[in-house]
């Protein structure tokens, strides 16, 4: 598998198709012709497309040994190409607005060496960190994966998207490394317990009122039972004055002006004799 040609040397090969068809080089026609290419490729063969694929993620973790030269992405002592020829001026002109070859400028070529000398992480250990965070979504499937999830989803698309649209490269895949370690931390970290919201602090000059007394806490009194409503259309009570303290010892006497004049509701007057 690390040894079979990869899309780019089909891409570049001398007698590649883009270069012999009706239009030359590359131009949205050559684009629009390799896009229907792939498309139809790929509604034929889905399987086989899936185990390109696959083994373009594999790749990730087993193709980890480089050679340190500038067709890897390193920066060298001397120029890759000794000397331009006007096409390769022509390009660095149009990209990089200059005309001469690139060369190291020290003392700060010496920190660009520095920086991209090599690090001990095979592709079994980013397999591990890689299976670290998933482990850590998974547990925490209830919350959506909990904190692990997006960064783990990341670095998943990070390994996944470039192989299927184009080709394993390790420039790719390093890109992802810190997310991934992100997701693995994240993995392990403990969650603290939700701190208790204090009591809002009352204003200056706001006194709490005092609480209330047992005895009024026990609920009002019953209310006295008030008198019988009446019937609609009667008439309403009259008051009755008291007897007299005299009235009362003798039991008779004459009736006084209430009783004369038959105030009392529902009395009619005596006639005078």
């Amino acid at each position: 598998m690390l040894g079979s040609p990869t899309p780019a040397a089909y891409l570049w090969a001398p007698g590649a198709w883009w270069r012999k068809d009706a239009h030359p080089g590359f131009n949205a026609a050559n684009n629009a012709l390799a896009l229907h290419f792939a498309l139809d490729a790929i509604g034929a063969q889905p399987a086989g497309y899936a185990r390109t694929v696959a083994s373009g993620v594999m790749l990730t973790f087993l193709a980890t040994d480089r050679t340190l030269n500038v067709r890897q992405l390193h920066f060298t002592p001397a120029p890759d190409v000794a000397a331009l020829d006007r096409s390769q001026r022509r390009h660095l002109e149009a990209y990089g607005h200059v005309g001469s070859d690139s060369h190291p400028v020290e003392p700060y070529a010496y920190f660009l060496y520095l920086y991209q000398e090599p690090v001990y992480f095979p592709g079994i250990v980013f397999g591990l960190v890689l299976a670290a965070g998933l482990a850590g979504a998974v547990r925490q499937w209830r919350r959506g994966g909990g904190p692990p999830a997006l960064p783990w989803a990341v670095a998943a698309l990070g390994i996944v998207v470039p192989v299927a649209v184009h080709e394993y490269h390790y420039r790719y895949a390093i890109t992802v490394i810190p997310v991934a370690c992100l997701a693995a931390g994240l993995a392990f970290a403990r969650h603290p317990d939700p701190v208790p919201q204090a009591a809002p602090a009352l204003p200056v000059g706001h006194a709490e009122p005092a609480p209330a007394p047992a005895s009024a806490m026990s609920g009002p009194p019953p209310a006295e039972a008030g008198p019988a409503p009446r019937a609609a259309g009667s008439p309403a009570p009259v008051a009755v004055p008291s007897p007299r303290p005299a009235e009362q010892a003798l039991g008779t006497g004459e009736p006084d002006s209430a009783e004369r004049t038959g105030s009392v509701a529902g009395q009619a007057p005596e006639p005078d004799p």
